[in-house]
């Protein structure tokens, strides 16, 4: 079950990420003789029309991780008889894991039944487990955060302006920041990659542009590189996934109980999303009332001031 702390999750529970096959280790690379580059995908849900909660969720592992889940990656889609997206990019075809689609038997996955669906995210657990993916979501009620922004504003300078989606995906940076710090990794090795096209692409560009600019917080968030991403990336569709399951997960276990979100039922929790539990965590948190959101702010507030020092 995921942590029902949310802020004491977030801010004292963040978990060392532990080593599994070909898993995250902060070492020297001895073959290369350099030291391991990272890279974090990001994905966001929550900025349609009838959204009551704003996500950020991704995966974080070591650059050639990646590089050695794609083929496993691309093979299991094709064997799961997932059909090829065409997109307009002039790209060419290529299968992807798109979880509104997948859920809604709908595009390249028509006819696949969910039994079948089952199996194949199944399959795809188990790949990113065995290449050591370790999972970071965040998440918020969309009427708490509003209720929320002008007290934000008049103790976090830069929080307190941003939409939700920005505002949890600032909270995915400072925890990301915060495992590096657990880990002992040092410099800059950290690549963060955000799905392109959503609406808060503008204010993303703020924000690492402003992190690659100031040394203090470069040096926070162990920052190397910064960019969009699109679905063509494994790391996109790995995100989508955690970003579309921490969502429907949040909305039936945290805002129904508030009284944000009509449910007419209990429902359990979905496989598709124990099974992503079955990896390392870095932190998940799910913010609903208007006091945990103030007591996040007021904590990243502290690292702001500390970075900038």
């Amino acid at each position: 079950m995921m942590p029902a702390g949310g802020v004491k999750d977030v801010v004292q529970e963040v978990s060392r990420v532990r080593a599994l096959v070909g898993g995250i280790s902060p070492r020297t690379d001895t073959l290369a003789g350099f030291l391991k580059v990272y890279r974090v995908y990001f994905d966001a849900s929550g900025h349609h029309e009838g959204s009551t909660i704003a996500v950020v969720a991704g995966f974080l592992a070591p650059v050639d991780q990646w590089d050695h889940l794609e083929p496993d990656w691309n093979r299991i889609l094709e064997e799961e008889r997932v059909g090829l997206h065409d997109p307009e990019d002039g790209g060419g075809p290529y299968r992807r894991l798109h979880m509104h689609e997948l859920r809604g038997q709908s595009g390249t996955y028509q006819g696949l039944s969910n039994k079948k669906q089952a199996a194949s995210l199944g399959r795809l657990a188990t790949l990113m487990r065995a290449r050591g993916l370790a999972r970071v979501g965040m998440a918020t009620s969309l009427l708490s955060y509003e209720e929320s922004k002008l007290v934000i504003s008049s103790t976090n300078r830069l929080e307190g302006s941003l939409s939700p989606l920005t505002f949890v995906m600032m909270q995915c940076l400072h925890q990301v920041g915060r495992w590096c710090q657990k880990v002992g990794i040092e410099g800059p090795q950290v690549s963060y990659i955000f799905e392109g096209g959503d609406p808060n692409a503008s204010e993303v560009t703020s924000v690492m542009n402003e992190i690659a600019g100031h040394p203090g917080k470069s040096s926070t968030y162990r920052f190397a590189s910064w960019g969009f991403g699109n679905k063509r990336m494994i790391g996109c569709q790995a995100a989508d996934w955690y970003a579309y399951e921490l969502g429907i997960f949040g909305n039936r276990e945290y805002l129904a109980q508030a009284g944000e979100h009509f449910e007419p039922k209990r429902f359990p929790v979905r496989k598709s999303l124990v099974a992503l539990q079955r990896l390392p965590q870095i932190a998940t948190g799910i913010f609903v009332t208007r006091d945990q959101i103030l007591k996040v702010a007021k904590f990243n507030q502290e690292v702001v001031d500390d970075d900038e020092s």
